[in-house]
């Protein structure tokens, strides 16, 4: 029997980091054992999937490498794939429930509540039902839990059991009609054919009520693996998912390389036995020896400076060809159409922790603004007279090459010393900024453009 791989996602307005890490798992499993990926839409708690915004989630997953087989997207045999066009089969399952005495109608108008029930109405008779109907009350649709020790074998946990006398009867149809993620859930593994489901641990008791339901349905139950979710001090991710380092969209505008949100995500709760947590890693390179057991079973740190430093390893690695690939990409992406000489794009490759960084520090070597020059006038306060040095033998060099500019140096710190005219050349192009060898920098910046900034420093113009 083929494996049908479920991934099922709420179409907020960002990308919650969660997404493509459950995707990145699913595909190593379908990768690896062969099947399909199916991408399904949660929308029936009101959160609508809107076309434009499914557009910006399937462009940012395919930047990741990330695909699937049946989706919205490019359809499948079992479509829809958003929930709710599945209205019909929802209602449908919900009728069948209630003949069978499985689920009943509570008019307790407590369609979210917690604690079940009020005036019990499972017990209600029909006659008293279709009175209560007939005057137009509002109602839920509440499932009846079996008060037993539910079970399953998760592929990653092992056996796991729950006792189940203390929950209420759960909503499985608010009043408005619209199903709960139980009941839809448990519909769709059995529309859709899910075999396997691998999923956050944060779903791991849903699977208790799921289940009941799909017995009672005569669905067969997939086989579920939960693996560990991010956790975060001081902060709740799910809640702070638009603070932009936990939502996907904010870090490709960031810069950071899509191999190397790969690498982090995977790496996060997925660890192939015998390497070492510093290791760059392709996602074929987990394919080798992939095996649900190494998956850690502990909750995972949210480590925000791990994917800035698995990002600056990725830039620095990558060979200049493929470097400048990503450069060009990414100045597409975000629309940054500023000339940037190719030398000076290798010559920062080594100085930043995203391509973000390039943009920023390109901005600071070409900002001639007088509030960028009245910053620098500052910072070199009482060394002017050391520019000016600087800025004359760089007017009287004829040639630009990075041996010229070391002559300029030399012939400035016969008055002044080479490392005070070294810091002050450096103060005057970069500001603070770390861009490796000044010298470097003020050859790619080109003579009229480096003549122009130290003019403007030093008020000539």
């Amino acid at each position: 029997m083929e494996n049908r791989i479920r991934v099922a996602f709420v179409p907020l307005k960002s990308t919650f980091i969660g997404l493509p890490r459950a995707l990145l798992f699913n595909m190593l499993f379908r990768d690896s054992y062969g099947g399909k990926i199916i991408l399904r839409i949660d929308d029936t708690d009101g959160l609508r999937a809107q076309p434009e915004r499914l557009k910006i989630v399937f462009d940012t997953l395919h930047w990741l490498g990330i695909n699937w087989n049946e989706g919205p997207d490019i359809g499948g045999e079992y479509e829809p794939y958003i929930q709710s066009e599945r209205k019909s089969s929802y209602l449908k399952a919900t009728e069948h429930l209630i003949k069978k005495n499985r689920a009943y109608r509570c008019f307790c108008n407590q369609s979210a509540n917690s604690h079940g029930c009020l005036r019990d109405c499972k017990k209600y008779s029909q006659n008293e039902i279709d009175n209560r109907l007939s005057e137009g009350q509002q109602y839920c649709v509440r499932y009846c839990i079996n008060n037993e020790i539910e079970s399953y074998f998760d592929l990653i946990h092992g056996e796991i059991h729950k006792e189940l006398k203390d929950i209420s009867d759960p909503v499985i149809v608010r009043t408005d009609g619209t199903p709960t993620f139980h009941l839809a859930t448990a519909v769709d593994e059995g529309a859709l054919r899910i075999t396997h489901i691998i999923r956050g641990v944060d779903h791991i008791e849903s699977v208790f009520i799921q289940q009941q339901i799909m017995k009672d349905l005569g669905i067969k139950l997939p086989q579920y693996a939960h693996f560990s979710i991010y956790e975060s001090e001081g902060e709740n991710i799910y809640a702070d998912n638009l603070k932009g380092k936990y939502d996907v969209e904010s870090l490709r505008r960031e810069g950071f390389l899509g191999r190397a949100v790969v690498n982090f995500l995977i790496t996060s709760g997925y660890m192939p036995k015998g390497v070492e947590d510093c290791t760059l890693f392709e996602y074929n390179d987990f394919l080798t020896s992939f095996d649900l057991k190494n998956f850690s079973q502990s909750n995972q740190f949210y480590d925000f400076e791990r994917l800035i430093s698995i990002n600056r390893k990725w830039i620095r690695h990558l060979p200049e060809e493929q470097y400048l690939s990503e450069v060009e990409q990414y100045f597409k992406f975000v629309d940054y159409s500023f000339h940037v000489p190719v030398q000076l794009r290798l010559v920062l490759k080594n100085h930043i922790d995203t391509l973000g960084d390039l943009i920023r520090k390109i901005s600071v070597l070409y900002d001639q603004s007088e509030t960028m020059v009245q910053v620098i006038q500052n910072e070199i306060g009482s060394e002017r007279v050391v520019l000016k040095k600087i800025y004359d033998e760089c007017v009287k060099c004829s040639h630009w090459t990075q041996e010229d500019l070391k002559s300029v140096i030399v012939k400035s710190a016969i008055d002044f010393g080479k490392k005070r005219c070294y810091e002050v050349f450096r103060i005057a192009l970069t500001y603070k900024e770390p861009f490796g060898s000044i010298l470097e920098i003020a050859e790619c910046l080109g003579r009229e453009i480096t003549i122009s900034k130290l003019s403007k420093i030093l008020e000539l113009e």
